[in-house]
């Protein structure tokens, strides 16, 4: 079998919307025959160093997990699903409401004021999942007549968002800070009232490296703009007390907004904002 990626069967002359996928469905089932189809697998036990579970036509599979984002195996941890336990017999599976109204617990509450400390920041906003958040943070700040400068490797949740926020989107070539001093110049040279949004990564999942986050921050603060940056693949895993590419680069709060994902390190499912000035 030939490499062939989704977009090589999907049938965009296709007038009916669900027919354009028919070919990419049979793609699937020829590479499931195969042995090759890496998608949608089923988890029938803990998720740990080691699973098992089925493939999707049912077939079972057990052994070293590749194939999950919990980096430090603690979604099983006993102390935190005791705690999980006991946070559902008080307030129940769910909320019952956004945030907006009454969605909100004592707990979440809590646990933004412990986020935003451990981080050095003032405030702190729980999202549902980590793509919410990202796409969230942007859509919210970026008008659309203001401008959104991005890496060209960001998230697609990132991509989205700014998409959704404005049509002055640009993308800058990967890490490279002088690519945005150069962006920002142009901006604000045409554009002086309009509001900028840089956004970056502290580490890339795709190519594990990681960008000069306080050269970053110094030209926004040259240019006026805000420095928004997506810490969900290294925050919690990697460095002192868990504070990443931030402590290793000396920028533990000092950053305008950071955005990040807890289960990769730390369940439960939440994405997260914080950010060094309230709204």
């Amino acid at each position: 079998m030939r490499f062939s990626s989704i977009a090589d069967h999907f049938d965009a002359n296709q007038c009916d919307l669900v027919s354009r996928w028919k070919a990419v469905g049979q793609w699937f089932v020829e590479r499931g025959g195969v042995g090759l189809d890496p998608y949608q697998k089923v988890v029938t036990g803990p998720v740990g160093p080691n699973v098992e579970g089925l493939l999707r036509d049912g077939t079972p599979i057990a052994g070293v997990n590749f194939a999950s984002q919990d980096y430090l195996s603690l979604a099983c941890h006993p102390a935190i699903v005791q705690a999980a336990n006991q946070a559902i017999e008080r307030f129940g599976v769910h909320s019952a409401g956004s945030a907006a109204l009454m969605g909100n617990t004592s707990l979440s509450v809590a646990l933004e004021a412990r986020i935003a400390s451990h981080l050095g920041y003032k405030f702190c906003t729980l999202f549902p999942i980590g793509w919410a958040a990202g796409y969230g943070v942007i859509k919210t700040l970026v008008r659309e007549t203001d401008h959104v400068v991005i890496d060209i490797l960001a998230h697609a949740c990132l991509q989205e968002g700014a998409r959704a926020a404005t049509a002055n989107v640009s993308r800058f070539a990967h890490l490279s800070t002088a690519a945005v001093g150069k962006r920002l110049k142009r901006i604000r040279e045409n554009d002086p009232r309009a509001g900028i949004l840089v956004v970056t990564e502290t580490l890339f999942s795709m190519d594990s490296d990681t960008p000069d986050i306080a050269a970053l921050q110094a030209l926004c603060r040259d240019y006026g703009a805000t420095l928004l940056v997506d810490c969900a693949h290294d925050l919690g895993a990697l460095g002192e007390r868990g504070r990443g590419v931030f402590q290793a680069q000396d920028m533990v709060g000092k950053v305008d907004i950071l955005m990040g994902h807890s289960p990769k390190h730390s369940p439960p499912r939440a994405g997260l904002s914080p950010a060094t000035r309230k709204a």
